[in-house]
């Protein structure tokens, strides 16, 4: 599920446009043209499990910070900027520790001009 709404996000580069991603020309992209965002992964935990997604989370290569939250999520995850197979590596080993029921990532969508 996170691969393809991953992927979703990639085809939406394209139809808007946003050439530059892929030519290599934006800031926001690694060598190659590869482009990179930040992303914000949220968790639901079981009962007593939250400390150790939160420190399996912590430990994930790319993640900027991890923290408990109240509300419907357990957990909040902000990641680097990173490419998005990256971030979908981060979600995915989250998603695989014991006692998470829920992982949802939010990819971060560049500002751009709508026209009109």
């Amino acid at each position: 599920m996170i691969r393809e709404n991953l992927m979703v996000f990639v085809e939406a580069h394209r139809m808007v446009g946003w050439d530059k991603i892929y030519n290599g020309s934006c800031d926001e992209c690694l060598p190659g043209g590869i482009p990179t965002v930040k992303a914000c992964i949220l968790v639901n935990c079981k009962l007593l499990k939250m400390r150790k997604v939160l420190d399996v989370a912590k430990r994930e290569p790319g993640v900027k910070v991890a923290f408990a939250v109240h509300g419907r999520w357990d957990i909040a995850v902000e990641t680097e900027d990173l490419k998005l197979s990256d971030i979908a590596d981060i979600g995915m080993h989250i998603y695989k520790t014991e006692g998470v029921e829920i992982v949802e990532t939010l990819i971060e969508f560049p500002e751009v001009e709508w026209g009109g």
